[in-house]
């Protein structure tokens, strides 16, 4: 009997003229975490999907337990005890969380389906994972984070042997990172093998046992955690080193650019007053359910408000939609890629230049030579590798639909530029891209305000730190004294 209980062998897969994986291997261990590393693109997720059945390998073999399968469906990755949990969460936002957890399992007699059996197990599954919403709570109501833990207890529920987390933590704060953690300890000691895909790699030697690292669609090669550093897995996955991840703060900035005062809906924030100068980056941190996300999109006119004024260079202004706030130079970059920020089965070039349709079209015509012209060249700044613009967005890796996110705004030429999880799911490398031309942007003038998880980048990125907790501001925090410590303190209510 074979001392793996997954053996996938000379993987390979094309896309078009696109060569995804060449030859690549992965062995994992019965009651192992074994960690997937590389930068975007580099193929994690395509072997993972073909794990999953929603690819189809063109070559190579898979064994579980040492006898070779067969995977051309979810169905029968699920057969194998395989359970694949996405980096873009795939849930059916119309149906409530029970219904998601065991949707193709519900239970029925005669085709009647048993609601309390339902329930029961929906709650045992949650449980299970440490979450405590209510399962009759539809999907589309339930926050970024809320969607991920569904997805895992929608994987514990089904017993799977093997699990794989895509990004799992790139959409929780800590407190929840951490009860996923003891989670993760807890299957591993059932002797479930977990396969782990993540770009913080401070992370991994508190799971991980081994780790296995592609690049360009090819096997680098496996380390036992306790064998490799930090630095020495950044070499392997990039082939360069990385010196310095975040750039150089000012000293000094502009006047103030964007300032909101007493900003106030429903029970879901009160009384929120700030101001953010020309060059300035105003870290926005606090627990996930503090309202961050809600405030920013309220100021973009996503969400309404009900009380509260916002001022733009000085001068009231009153921003009733996402159109009117383009207008007055205010650009939102939202966290959630795939169901709010892109067009999926558009092209790269559409996404990009969709915000900004009017410059091309002033006579009525859109002129499409000047428009892409113009796309090209912030897609060249921010490298976003695709095939050609005409390839669908969709189609890109979770790093390259950000960067044409980031593309979109940078093209508007916004006064004012929010961003909600500036990296969420990409690598190292792209990330200290990414905090290169958010830099950027606020040196050139505008006044950003970062949300953020991530208790590093807050710190590595903000000029001073507003911090939330339960619908409110609870603190602020100058860059110079901004540690993980105290913004923490004021995350949880402490003072």
């Amino acid at each position: 009997m074979s001392e793996y209980i997954l053996e996938m062998k000379d993987i390979k897969k094309h896309f078009g003229g696109i060569k995804a994986l060449d030859g690549v291997d992965l062995k994992v261990k019965a009651g192992e975490v074994h960690a997937l590393l590389g930068e975007n693109g580099a193929g994690k997720s395509t072997l993972m999907k073909i794990l999953g059945g929603a690819y189809v390998k063109d070559s190579g073999e898979i064994y579980v337990d040492g006898e070779k399968v067969q995977i051309s469906s979810p169905s029968q990755s699920q057969k194998h005890g395989i359970a694949v949990i996405y980096q873009e969460q795939a849930l059916v936002g119309c149906l409530s969380v029970a219904d998601n957890i065991m949707l193709g399992r519900i239970p029925n007699r005669k085709g009647v389906i048993r609601n309390k059996a339902l329930v029961k197990y929906a709650l045992d599954a949650m449980e299970r994972v440490g979450s405590t919403f209510n399962p009759g709570t539809l999907v589309k109501d339930l926050s970024v984070a809320q969607k991920q833990f569904v997805e895992i207890a929608k994987a514990v529920s089904m017993d799977a042997r093997i699990i794989v987390m895509d990004e799992p933590t790139s959409v929780l704060t800590l407190p929840e990172t951490e009860v996923l953690f003891s989670l993760i300890h807890k299957l591993k000691q059932q002797k479930r093998s977990l396969i782990y895909i993540s770009h913080r790699l401070e992370e991994l030697p508190m799971i991980a046992d081994t780790c296995s690292v592609l690049k360009d669609g090819v096997y680098v090669g496996s380390r036992g955690m306790k064998d490799v550093t930090k630095d020495t897995l950044i070499s392997m996955m990039t082939g360069r080193k990385i010196q310095k991840i975040y750039p150089d703060k000012p000293e000094t900035f502009g006047d103030v650019r964007l300032e909101v005062e007493n900003l106030s809906y429903k029970k879901v924030f009160q009384n929120i007053s700030f101001s953010i100068r020309a060059g300035e980056i105003l870290g926005f941190s606090g627990l996930v359910g503090s309202g961050r996300s809600e405030v920013a999109r309220a100021i973009f006119g996503v969400d309404p408000l009900e009380e509260g004024s916002i001022r733009l260079d000085g001068e009231e202004i009153k921003v009733k939609s996402p159109g009117k706030a383009l207008e007055q130079g205010i650009v939102y970059i939202t966290e959630d890629r795939k169901g709010d920020g892109l067009l999926l089965g558009m092209s790269v070039y559409d996404n990009i230049s969709i915000s900004t349709l009017k410059n091309w079209a002033k006579t009525g015509v859109i002129h499409h030579i000047q428009e892409k012209a113009a796309v090209k060249k912030y897609m060249e700044l921010l490298k976003v590798k695709c095939i050609d613009g005409n390839q669908a967005v969709g189609e890109l890796s979770g790093g390259n639909q950000q960067k044409a996110m980031i593309a979109r705004a940078m093209l508007t030429q916004a006064k004012v530029i929010i961003i909600d999880e500036p990296t969420r799911g990409v690598d190292v490398g792209t990330k200290t891209e990414i905090y290169r031309i958010v830099r950027d942007m606020a040196d050139k003038g505008a006044a950003v305000l970062m949300i953020s998880s991530e208790l590093p980048e807050v710190i590595g990125m903000s000029d001073r730190v507003l911090v939330m907790y339960n619908g409110k501001i609870s603190g602020e925090i100058p860059a110079a004294e901004a540690t993980e410590e105290n913004i923490l303190l004021s995350a949880t209510g402490g003072n």
